[in-house]
C-alpha cells in the first residue's frame, strides 16, 4: 500500500459531487484487490466510528460500513481508493482506515489458478479410461471410490398473511445463523487456523448486511413469506456480485448464497435431506460445495473432492487446502454422470 503524495495524478483528482471534504487517497496493492478478507477488515474498523464513511474507486462510491457494497466496487490491485468520512469523528476515521489499507487490511495473497498449476504439477499416470480435465484447487493424489454428494432440497410457501410475524421469523433466523457462524468460526480456527477461520467472519459480515434484510422486509410487506422474500433478496445480491469483472470477486457470490442458504434452512422445510457420507473413504463428487459444507468434511473419510463447477480461489478451495484434501474443480457436468462407487484417481 502506498500513500499518495500531494501532486500525484490520483491525489489531484477533482472531487466528485458526493465526495466528503474529509478524505484521503491510497493505492491498493497486492494480487487480489478488495476481496472478502480485506473488505471484512475494512468494515470492522469503519463500524467503530459514528460518522458516515464512503469509499470511492473511479466513479463508483460505496458505503464503507457495508462489506457487500465494497465488494461490488470491483476494486482491483493498483486501484486508487478515496476514503471519505463525515461526522464528529471523521478525521480519526479517515486516518485509521487509510492506515489500515497501507498496512494491508490483514490480507494474504491467495493462490491464483496459474499459481495452482505451476506449484502443484501432477505426475503423468497411465489411465485405462479417458481423463476428465479440471482445475487443480488443492494439491495431492487420492485413490478411492466415488460418492455423489446430493445437497438438501428446501421448500417454502411463496405467500404469507402476517407481515409482522414473517418479519420476526426472519430476524430470529438471521440471529440464529449468526450464532452458527460464530461456532463454525471457532471450530475452523481450532482445526485449521485463523486465516481459514476468517472466511466465516466474512460470512458474518455478509449476513449482517442491512440491505439484505431491508429488501427482504419490503418483499414481506408485499404479501410474501419470510423464506421467499429472503431467498429473492440473496439471489438478487448474488447476481450483482457475479456481474463484476474480477473473477476472484465473482466467486464471492458463492459465499453469499452459502450465507443465504444457512438462514433459509431455518425458515423452510427440507424436502430432501443432504446425502449421508458412507463409512468407507471416498472421493466426493458434487456440482459444487459450499464453504460451510467443506468445513464439515472429515479428511479421514473424504480423501478427495471433485466438482463440476467452482474455482481454485473460491473459499471452498481454500478450506480444502487447509484440510489437506486434494481437490479438482470446474471439471464440467460429465463428472455428475460418473457411476457411484467407481474407483478413480
Amino acid at each position: 500500500i502506498q500513500r499518495l503524495t500531494q501532486g500525484s495524478a490520483a491525489a489531484s483528482e477533482e472531487p466528485l459531487p458526493d465526495d466528503f471534504p474529509c478524505h484521503e487517497d491510497v493505492v491498493l496493492k497486492g494480487k487480489a484487490g478488495m476481496h472478502a478478507r480485506p473488505a471484512t477488515a475494512f468494515v470492522d474498523i469503519a463500524r467503530q466510528f459514528e460518522c458516515d464513511i464512503r469509499v470511492r474507486c473511479g466513479s463508483k462510491v460505496a458505503n464503507g460500513k457495508s462489506m457487500l457494497a465494497l465488494l461490488k466496487l470491483g476494486v482491483e490491485t493498483q486501484s486508487t481508493l478515496r476514503i471519505m468520512a463525515q461526522g464528529k469523528d471523521e478525521t480519526r476515521a479517515v486516518a485509521a482506515l487509510a492506515e489500515a489499507v497501507r498496512n494491508g487490511l490483514e490480507d494474504e495473497e491467495e493462490l491464483t489458478e496459474q499459481d495452482s498449476h505451476a506449484a502443484h504439477a501432477m505426475p503423468v499416470l497411465e489411465l485405462t479410461t479417458p481423463a476428465i480435465t479440471g482445475i487443480a484447487a488443492s494439491p495431492g493424489i487420492a485413490i478411492a471410490p466415488l460418492h455423489r454428494f446430493h445437497p438438501e432440497t428446501l421448500e417454502f410457501a411463496a405467500m404469507a398473511d402476517d407481515p409482522l410475524h414473517e418479519t420476526e421469523r426472519l430476524k430470529q433466523a438471521i440471529a440464529t445463523g449468526m450464532r452458527q457462524l460464530q461456532a463454525l468460526h471457532e471450530e475452523v480456527n481450532a482445526r485449521s487456523g485463523t486465516k481459514q477461520a476468517a472466511i466465516f467472519l466474512a460470512h458474518q459480515e455478509l449476513l449482517g448486511e442491512p440491505d439484505l434484510l431491508a429488501e427482504a422486509i419490503r418483499t414481506i410487506h408485499l404479501g410474501h413469506s419470510a423464506g421467499w422474500a429472503w431467498n429473492l433478496s440473496v439471489q438478487q445480491k448474488a447476481a450483482e456480485v457475479e456481474s463484476l469483472q474480477d473473477a476472484l470477486l465473482r466467486e464471492r457470490a458463492a459465499d453469499l448464497r452459502d450465507v443465504g442458504s444457512r438462514v433459509l434452512r431455518l425458515l423452510a422445510h427440507a424436502k430432501n435431506q443432504a446425502s449421508c457420507m458412507p463409512d468407507t473413504p471416498v472421493i466426493l463428487v458434487a456440482e459444487d460445495l459450499s464453504p460451510s459444507d467443506t468445513a464439515k468434511l472429515d479428511p479421514t473419510r473424504v480423501l478427495g473432492i471433485l466438482t463440476a463447477a467452482g474455482g481454485p480461489t473460491a473459499h471452498t478451495a481454500i478450506i480444502a487446502r487447509s484440510l489437506d484434501i486434494p481437490a479438482v474443480v470446474s471439471a464440467g457436468d460429465t463428472v455428475l454422470t460418473l457411476p457411484e462407487g467407481a474407483l478413480c484417481i
